[in-house]
């Protein structure tokens, strides 16, 4: 999917070309709240599984699916 037009609503500028979705902005939006939750925790497993009210392999299963949904996991060797 590529996105073709960015606009403003406020100013009215408009943006028009091809741009590529990030692998972020490509997950869905389950994962798109688990991700911000984890940042918004600082990657605290342990207050993920209080306010999801999950066990810890159930979290790192959902962690490991979003991993995998991103690419993989980071590869200091690979080029970004």
């Amino acid at each position: 999917m590529n996105v073709e037009r960015y606009a403003c609503d406020a100013c009215g500028t408009r943006l028009e070309g091809r741009f590529e979705l990030g692998p972020l902005a490509r997950l869905g939006p389950q994962e798109t709240a688990f991700v911000e939750l984890f940042v918004r925790v600082r990657g605290n497993l342990k207050q993920m599984e209080r306010i999801l009210e999950v066990s810890y392999p159930t979290l790192r299963s959902r962690l490991e699916a979003v991993i995998g949904q991103l690419g993989g996991p980071w590869d200091p060797q690979s080029p970004q």
